[in-house]
């Protein structure tokens, strides 16, 4: 998945918002009048989970679910998900509306028994580990049957990953790491040091595999397979595991675990070294964990077979501005609709507008007040999605959160 697990959070400026859950957002984010804060440059690591928006639920028809283990992201912001117990793939939308299903139970060519993980690749070929026919099988974006291939050296295929020449998948019966070209080709087969893994991602140098029967549940391996270093140890306190589930990596090389056990997340350096947990009241057995486009962060929760967005956590000192207040003509807006700021006697002299990871997008300079911005970045390209506005005014700078609906 390029968006998948091996990067999980690719944090660009596109992202899809949920329009059909505006009142939601509404009650989250909408305000005429926004009090301003100060907020420092957005870093990834400690912070809050603030749910965007939820879909999905228990059941066997279109946009249900039944035991679904995974979840992938494909290159235009679709959700696919491996539905497990209903033995088929769904598609939905960013935004989290069903658009498409395939597979029923059985042993035929496009059909599945206890599909385990999806990936998808640059092109939006799909890939399924197919655990109960023990085979790997590729379908086109939209569900065409393209391969399947059982070459006897995988018998209970789990977590895979995809790349851009291929994909890894982890092996739980043999503890093998085995790799593919993209057509379905063998690369190579790896020995891992561990027993019954369940999910896999590739480093630079290596793999870092999750096996949750270990009492230190993560490994990390070089590419031949030998042990580099383990972590992520059983318990209740900070840093460990109860039932790790879903393994994921972020552009910094941090390594995110959901736990299923302890319905939370926890996040480690390369090393291993615990960095942070995040909590959250809707996280309930989370199975897996994969980013959408621009900081969303998909999290499936298997207590109740559902998706969460929940907005990418940020971190920031905040501190109240005395004497400025913030005015924003209409906040969600439709991507079209330009954004007017106001700051009161603050006179604004310039906006910056950034993505959630800090990054510039527009910067407009004015001696107006209100200012506007046409919702275009320095490129005149619309944007959608999460993004902040920081103020600069004599009095100091003022930060507010954007909802651009596509």
């Amino acid at each position: 998945m390029p968006t998948q697990r091996a990067a999980l959070f690719p944090l660009t400026h596109a992202i899809p918002t949920a329009m059909q859950h505006l009142p939601l957002l509404a009650r989250m984010w909408t305000a005429l009048l926004v009090t301003a804060v100060i907020l420092a440059t957005p870093l990834a690591g400690a912070g809050e989970l603030a749910e965007v928006f939820e879909f999905g639920a228990s059941g066997s028809g279109l946009g249900e679910l039944n035991g679904a283990l995974d979840i992938a992201v494909a290159p235009d912001g679709r959700i696919y998900v491996a539905d497990t117990q209903n033995h088929r793939i769904q598609r939905f939308s960013a935004l989290g509306v069903f658009d498409l299903q395939w597979g029923t139970e059985g042993t035929l060519p496009g059909q599945f028994k206890w599909p385990r993980s999806v990936g998808v690749g640059d092109d939006g070929s799909v890939y399924v580990s197919d655990l109960g026919n023990h085979r790997m099988q590729k379908f086109s974006a939209t569900g065409t049957f393209l391969a399947t291939w059982n070459d006897g050296l995988i018998d209970a295929p789990a977590g895979l990953d995809v790349f851009s020449t291929g994909l890894v998948v982890v092996d739980r019966a043999s503890a093998q790491i085995v790799t593919y070209l993209s057509d379905g080709s063998l690369d190579n087969i790896i020995p891992t040091p561990t027993c019954c893994p369940t999910e896999v991602v590739r480093l630079s140098g290596g793999y870092c595999l999750l096996s949750p029967a270990y009492s230190q549940q993560l490994r990390i391996t070089d590419s031949l397979g030998n042990l580099v270093v383990t972590f992520g140890d059983s318990g209740p306190g900070f840093g460990q595991l109860n039932f790790g589930s879903g393994l994921g990596l972020d552009q910094s090389g941090a390594i995110w675990v959901s736990d299923e056990g302890a319905s939370k997340l926890v996040v480690y350096s390369p090393t291993g070294a615990p960095i942070e947990e995040y909590h959250h009241p809707t996280l309930d057995a989370p199975q897996a964990i994969v980013s959408g486009q621009g900081g969303i962060l998909y999290v499936l929760q298997g207590g109740r077979d559902a998706i969460t967005a929940y907005e990418y956590p940020r971190t920031g000192v905040r501190s109240d501005l005395p004497g400025v207040t913030l005015r924003v003509s209409r906040n969600p807006a439709p991507r079209r609709e330009a954004v007017r700021f106001s700051a009161g006697d603050a006179e604004i002299t310039e906006i910056l507008i950034l993505d959630v990871s800090g990054r510039l997008i527009r910067r407009l300079s004015s001696e107006s007040n209100p200012l506007t911005w046409d919702g275009r970045d320095s490129s005149g390209n619309l944007v959608t999605g999460v993004l902040f506005a920081r103020c600069r005014t004599a009095r100091g700078e003022v930060d507010v959160k954007l909802i651009r609906l596509p």
